[in-house]
């Protein structure tokens, strides 16, 4: 059984409630334990390994403003040190995070190659959080279905060994 605990600031986006009605739906693998002061978005526990895994959930606007101001690198950095397992969940899709990046800049307008150096940097940002261990997932229908489905997998195959050939 893997519990799900959910950061208090989250209670008021309507993505916490649209996580609740997801894991209710897997009582046999899921069990929702609220709403706590938690470092994270959401925290995975196996109750019955003990080990857990988080996640950072952003909408495509906050993804690209976090990104963007370095406030998500610092959070990504922050986990890495406490070596806390993560991931992090675009609630949006690649397009529509391109689509949410300003034309306009410090009041002034910016073209077509300024937006997509920003979407540049956010994919540099995604491939370095990739490799120190914090994959990015763009997920923009059942986010939170596959949000349960990923991290249960994650929980129960550990280890990547097992799928080598004997």
């Amino acid at each position: 059984m893997i519990r799900v605990l959910v950061d208090s600031n989250e209670q008021s986006f309507s993505r916490a409630e649209v996580l609740h009605e997801t894991v209710s739906k897997h009582p046999d693998h899921f069990e929702w334990a609220g709403y706590s002061e938690i470092p994270v978005d959401i925290r995975f526990q196996d109750l019955d390994s003990g080990r857990y895994i988080s996640a950072e959930l952003k909408t495509p606007q906050d993804l690209v403003s976090s990104v963007l101001s370095g406030h998500l690198a610092k959070q990504v950095l922050l986990l890495h040190n406490a070596d806390e397992p993560a991931i992090i969940v675009c609630t949006g899709s690649k397009k529509s995070t391109l689509e949410v990046i300003s034309p306009i800049a410090k009041g002034k307008y910016r073209g077509k190659d300024a937006i997509l150096a920003d979407f540049a940097r956010i994919e540099e940002f995604c491939s370095a959080a990739y490799a120190v261990g914090y994959p990015v997932f763009f997920w923009d229908t059942r986010w939170a279905e596959l949000t349960l489905k990923h991290i249960r997998a994650m929980i129960e195959t550990p280890s990547i060994l097992k799928f080598l050939h004997k």
